[in-house]
């Protein structure tokens, strides 16, 4: 149950109540989300100290947009899971009796990962970022099943990959972390994500490629995102934003974009960004700067 303080959080969960749930699979994203690939604990066992292609993720390894905010120290070694991850995958798709010899393993595309550890009290509370191929998901993070889950599609993706950085884009700013503030104190899990009111863009929509773009350049920074980076049109990790100042532009468009999505006027949205005491102010002015820029393309 969300928590309101005063009039101006009602009328904006009033607004923020007119979108989907994240769950929603006609309206909305309808996300498939799972908590756990291979426990710090249970997994143990599988646990090497030297590089493999398979580095194990923990939820200090990212932050909004970035793969990289800490180094591994840890891997696996794929024929190690790989067989018990396959009958896994056959297990969740009625009619499959046994594992087709072209199967992928979930960890072998690109998935989206949550911070599971969290706290409303924090700088920021959703902390979301695109994992490599490759990458293994320890229990500190909640990642989306990307793969369908039908027999004649098990190699199909369930969202494009465009889709998910705009997703990604939606989840990591301020207007829906300001409503997942209200709902939670501590331990992020798959229930508050599922009831998360999220506007569901498609290709063709309006902000949708103005969204991927600037995530996009947010996300895809090494060569590990090529494949996405020229699927979505930007070519490859060389035209992404690496700078700290372009990096904080991109992201301050994005929620002034977001913001309008959201229908959002300006005195709600400053309110939403005052509840981000620890947030730097030069981040909150361009913010706001950038959420008049929106507003003065929408009227012209």
């Amino acid at each position: 149950i969300s928590e309101f303080n005063n009039q101006i959080d009602i009328e904006i969960a009033e607004k923020a109540a007119n979108m989907p749930l994240l769950s929603d699979a006609e309206n909305g994203w309808g996300i498939d989300l799972y908590g756990e690939e291979v426990h710090m604990t249970r997994g143990s066992h599988y646990f090497r100290n030297q590089p493999t292609p398979n580095p194990l993720y923990e939820c200090s390894m990212i932050w909004q947009f970035d793969h990289k905010y800490s180094e591994p120290r840890i891997w696996i070694k794929k024929a190690d899971i790989s067989d018990d991850f396959l009958n896994k995958r056959v297990r969740r798709i009625q009619g499959l009796k046994k594992v087709p010899k072209d199967m992928l393993n979930d960890f072998e595309v690109h998935r989206l990962a949550i911070r599971k550890i969290a706290s409303n009290t924090n700088e920021r509370t959703l902390i979301v970022a695109l994992l490599p191929q490759g990458a293994i998901a320890s229990n500190s993070l909640t990642v989306n099943f990307p793969l369908h889950h039908l027999p004649q599609k098990y190699n199909d993706l369930q969202l494009p990959y465009a889709d998910i950085l705009v997703l990604i884009a939606l989840l990591n700013s301020f207007v829906v972390d300001y409503i997942l503030r209200s709902r939670m104190t501590t331990n992020l899990n798959s229930f508050y994500l599922y009831q998360l009111p999220v506007p569901r863009l498609h290709a063709g929509d309006r902000f949708y490629a103005q969204i991927l773009e600037r995530s996009a350049k947010l996300i895809c920074t090494t060569s590990e995102f090529d494949n996405i980076a020229k699927e979505v049109g930007i070519g490859s990790h060389k035209s992404s934003s690496t700078s700290e100042i372009q990096r904080a532009k991109l992201r301050a468009e994005l929620d002034g974009i977001i913001a309008h999505l959201y229908g959002l006027d300006e005195d709600e949205f400053a309110y939403i960004l005052s509840n981000f005491p620890i947030v730097t102010e030069p981040t909150k002015v361009a913010t706001q700067n950038a959420y008049r820029d929106v507003e003065r393309e929408l009227v012209k």
